[in-house]
């Protein structure tokens, strides 16, 4: 069985899952949509959780490398379990993806802390 999800680009080129439903028709004389649909299917990728990023560059390329850091004292190598390779106009849409969810996410929840100890919480 596949996972589908229908991937809308609009003309700033940003895809967006959407949900695998069919769009509702267009009224009756509307001209058609400027964004052209694609078809995503997802089923048999592994999913890989990360908590430790690479990123390294070539003139072409940006290579983002995923890891998970066990040990977060750093005595222990990172290493890692997935790269993506991306051309730069596909990274840019990727951060502004990226920037857009995080975005949503502490509106929804407030800001997200980087520092780890700002997260630590003292016990009641």
């Amino acid at each position: 069985m596949h996972d589908e999800a229908n991937v809308s680009l609009p003309p700033d080129g940003m895809a967006q899952a959407a949900p695998a439903l069919s769009p509702p028709p267009a009224p009756a004389g509307a001209p058609p949509s400027a964004a052209p649909r694609l078809r995503v299917v997802e089923g048999g990728v592994a999913p890989v959780y990360a908590n430790c990023f690479e990123v390294r560059r070539t003139p072409e390329e940006v290579i983002l490398g995923l890891g998970l850091e066990e040990d977060t004292a750093g005595g222990v190598p990172v290493r890692l379990q997935a790269k993506i390779i991306l051309n730069f106009w596909a990274a840019k849409r990727l951060a502004a993806l990226l920037h857009s969810a995080l975005a949503d996410h502490e509106r929804a929840f407030g800001a997200v802390e980087l520092n780890p100890q700002r997260r630590l919480r003292p016990a009641p």
